[in-house]
């Protein structure tokens, strides 16, 4: 059964993706994060075929994807090297993140982000876009990154899977 999500055992991970929408693992480290939303949307059709019978015959797939957000501080690990939302950076603006060096650019490109708590729920998003690059500034205060976008596919694990390995692949029950 899946453990309730506690600030403490929130874990982000993003990355950009090579291939739009395809699952690879991560290598990066992760994302310090203050919270992520990752929320799937999965529509249903009625089937509107006439087949002399109330009942429903079929239902067809419709929209699939999902929206997502992240909010992070606006502050690099050390000097001189690029801040662990990069990833979100470069996706925002079509830009090339080198070291503490930021040039905007015009090449947009599409991210994996993974939501880990603890060991009960792990999600992930595929074929992400960033839609709103929110950079909060208050006086003298912390500098926020909120970024939110859509993505293209979902997938999750919830609960305590158990792993076994079958013809040398590792498999999830």
């Amino acid at each position: 059964m899946a453990t309730p999500v506690y600030g403490v055992d929130l874990q982000c991970y993003v990355e950009k993706e090579t291939t739009f929408d395809t699952g690879f693992k991560f290598t990066l480290g992760g994302l310090s994060v203050l919270d992520v939303q990752i929320e799937p949307e999965l529509e249903y059709h009625k089937s509107k075929e006439h087949v002399g019978s109330a009942t429903l015959q079929n239902e067809i797939e419709g929209k699939r994807g999902g929206k997502w957000t992240v909010k992070c501080y606006a502050m690099p690990r050390t000097a001189g090297t690029a801040p662990d939302e990069a990833p979100l950076l470069e996706a925002a603006n079509g830009a090339a993140v080198s070291g503490s060096t930021f040039n905007l650019g015009s090449t947009l490109t599409s991210l994996q982000i993974a939501r880990l708590a603890g060991d009960g729920l792990y999600e992930q998003a595929n074929g992400c876009w960033v839609e709103q690059h929110v950079i909060e500034v208050k006086s003298n205060d912390e500098l926020f990154h909120t970024f939110s976008g859509g993505f293209a596919s979902y997938s999750c694990i919830v609960g305590d899977p158990t792993t076994k390995t079958k013809a040398s692949n590792t498999v999830v029950d």
